[in-house]
């Protein structure tokens, strides 16, 4: 939806802001030194923000078709540790904005949503380890009956690639998809 994408190049841009704010540098500058404007990089932005918002998109669907919930108490602790984190970086006026309406629900949207998306991702993960082992397992079992070099049972194999796949600590998943 197009309001989304501009609220990820927003959001992009702000990230982009916070990480020059951390080297003493602002934006004005940082446009100037690459020699161009906020529209030019908006349009630079573009394509990052689509990414994230297709992946969050196609993480949030997944996190309603496999009935994924957050609890009530857990919600509850990360949006109190994300307020007390804003709280601290902001100046007392900004601050004061985010108890606003509609601001104040946007952000504990937004907590929701990250917190869907978590747990969404975990769960693509499992599946994708899960789906790994399956394929394996069949890939494994003609090799093995040709050989006769078979693994004492299927739960030799799983745990195999099991263990194989815990191993794998900085593997990661990302999500394609076509713009509609």
């Amino acid at each position: 939806p197009p309001q989304m994408l501009e609220d990820e190049i927003d959001s992009v841009i702000n990230n982009l802001k916070s990480r020059l704010e951390n080297q003493k540098q602002d934006l004005d500058l940082y446009l100037k030194a690459r020699g161009m404007d906020m529209d030019a990089l908006r349009e630079e932005s573009r394509p990052v923000a689509e990414t994230r918002l297709k992946n969050t998109l196609a993480l949030l669907e997944l996190a309603k078709a496999e009935d994924i919930k957050i609890d009530e108490k857990a919600f509850q602790t990360e949006a109190s540790q994300t307020m007390a984190s804003l709280m601290q970086s902001l100046s007392e006026k900004e601050a004061r904005r985010l108890f606003e309406q509609p601001v104040y629900g946007n952000l504990m949207n937004n907590i929701m949503a990250n917190m869907l998306t978590a747990r969404a991702y975990d769960s693509l993960r499992s599946f994708a380890s899960e789906g790994a082992s399956a394929i394996a397992l069949a890939a494994v079992q003609p090799a093995t009956e040709e050989t006769g070099d078979a693994l004492s049972s299927e739960d030799d194999i799983f745990t195999e690639l099991e263990e194989d796949l815990d191993s794998e600590k900085d593997a990661s998943i990302v999500i394609t998809g076509e713009a509609e």
